[in-house]
């Protein structure tokens, strides 16, 4: 004869189901609040070349333009954009045309944000600084995270020398584009009279005082 009521092992059955789904639905939640814990809303981004080496440049992060044929180079503050969702990764391609040497690079790196420094107890927003050159060179830093915080504390009294070093997140070589390819010749023509002048003679007064700086990626 058939009982309105579950036996009991149907009735653990099913509780082992109900607790399995939570279970999952913890760790899901654990997994989106972790990530969102490490991913910056916003970014202040700085890109350059070496004084040295000035260059036209092109920077897209995650499939957003933030440079496009500077030879200033450029720093800016603005939501940070991710690839997906899920993760924190910063994607970035970076390409320049050595206005000196009459070659172009292109190099594409990616960074996870929590490595990034935040400011103050604000860990929505981070900072990152980009250089090109000389040669094939990428370097990628981020600002002291302590020095970083004090500033974001206003507490910049507090900053000691020691801080002014940034943190090393990557050094990389680009590789170099034949003069042929569209993308050299794109950054090439982008290169405006006043904006080469002005880089050549920051360039020139830079050399009167220091030597001439050799490209890590120089064989």
């Amino acid at each position: 004869m058939n009982s309105a009521h579950p036996s009991p092992r149907r009735s653990r059955r099913a509780l082992v189901v109900v607790l399995g789904a939570c279970v999952a639905f913890l760790a899901g939640a654990a997994m989106i609040f972790g990530f969102g814990q490490s991913r910056p809303k916003s970014l202040s981004l700085s890109v350059h070349s070496h004084v040295a080496a000035p260059a036209v440049k092109r920077l897209i992060q995650n499939g957003r333009t933030v440079v496009e044929l500077s030879t200033k180079g450029r720093n800016e503050g603005g939501p940070t954009t991710y690839g997906d969702r899920s993760d924190d990764l910063l994607q970035f391609e970076l390409s320049w045309y050595d206005i000196v040497a009459k070659q172009t690079y292109s190099a594409q790196f990616e960074l996870p944000a929590k490595k990034l420094s935040t400011f103050g107890d604000d860990k929505d927003h981070a900072s990152i600084d980009i250089v090109s050159g000389p040669g094939a060179d990428v370097r990628v830093t981020t600002p002291n995270p302590e020095a970083l915080r004090l500033v974001g504390l206003r507490q910049t009294d507090k900053i000691t020398p020691e801080m002014d070093a940034p943190v090393v997140l990557l050094e990389l070589c680009a590789k170099p584009v034949a003069a042929s390819q569209p993308l050299a010749q794109e950054l090439a023509a982008g290169v405006e009279d006043w904006s080469r002048d002005r880089a050549l003679d920051q360039r020139k007064r830079y050399l009167a005082s220091n030597p001439a700086p050799r490209s890590r990626c120089a064989s």
